[in-house]
Parts: C-alpha cells; structure tokens; sequence
C-alpha cells in the first residue's frame, strides 16, 4: 500500500514473503516474529550536458519483525487482535548507470522501525487465515535505494 520510493519510477513487487512464528502467551497475548522477504527498486531518467541517462536501482529487502499481539477474545472462529512491536531491515542493492553501463552493489546497515498492527485470525481445524494491517515507521537508512520511511502493508498468513 506504500509507493516505497519517494522519488523517480517505483519498480518495486507488490508482494512480500516469508516464514513466520507465533508462540501463544497466557491471557490472549502471543508474539511472532518471522523473516520477510521484499524486491525493490527504482528507476531514474535525466539529462545532462545533452546526453540521456538512465539509472536504475534494484534491491532484496530482508526484515524480522517481532510483534507482541494480542487477542480481543479467543471464544469463536474470528480472533481480532492488535499488535506492537519493532522490525529490522537490511537490503542488498545494485546500481546500474548507462551509457556507459556501469554496475555497483551495496549492502545495507540494518535499520530499524516501530511496528504497529491490527488484524483478524479466522479458520476452522488447523487451517487458519491471518488478514492484518501493519504500519511500521522506519529509521533513517544509509541506501542506494531512497525508501520512504512510511510503509503501510496489507498482509495475509495462512498457518497449518
């Protein structure tokens, strides 16, 4: 739901994908945690000195959240829940200018973000469906990607 580059043409998937965990806790408290997986990119045009240039910027993003949640009630098949917690990201990017081609890659400091969540977890049996929003607000990151510190997702996990 976030455009994730502020500026120039976002080449970036639309989905993000991963293992993830939850450990139940007394009282409607739980936490998960998992290792998702983004592609990220943009791309640039621009002139200079009468010569046109393209850059084009491509990324694999990796972040762990850790996201404590808790369960409004668990006496039905639809579980509402809300969550806090924080998430650390690290992004292999390369850089690619042309003409002349010319190629460099990088790999990110970890960066850091507070995550805040609202969902339902639905199913019957062991097949469980978890729709959820998460907003997760990210520190400032030193990479060839700019990335907007805003993002807002629509997640779907589907546990066995």
């Amino acid at each position: 739901m976030t455009d994730q580059a502020p500026y120039g043409f976002d080449e970036s998937k639309i989905f993000t994908v991963g293992p993830t965990a939850e450990v139940a806790l007394p009282h409607h408290f739980a936490i998960e945690t998992g290792f998702l997986f983004k592609r990220i990119g943009t791309s640039y045009r621009f002139r200079y000195n009468n010569s046109d240039f393209n850059q084009r910027l491509r990324g694999n993003s990796f972040e762990i959240p850790v996201v404590g949640k808790y369960y409004l009630h668990d006496r039905s098949i639809f579980k509402p829940y809300l969550g806090l917690g924080v998430a650390a990201r690290r992004t292999f990017q390369t850089s690619e200018l042309s003409p002349p081609r010319s190629t460099f890659e990088s790999l990110s400091p970890w960066g850091l973000g507070a995550v805040a969540a609202a969902g339902v977890q639905f199913g019957a049996g062991r097949l469980k469906l978890s729709p959820e929003v998460r907003y997760t607000r990210w520190s400032r990151e030193g990479q060839q990607i700019p990335r907007n510190r805003n993002q807002a997702e629509f997640l779907l996990g589907i546990s066995f």
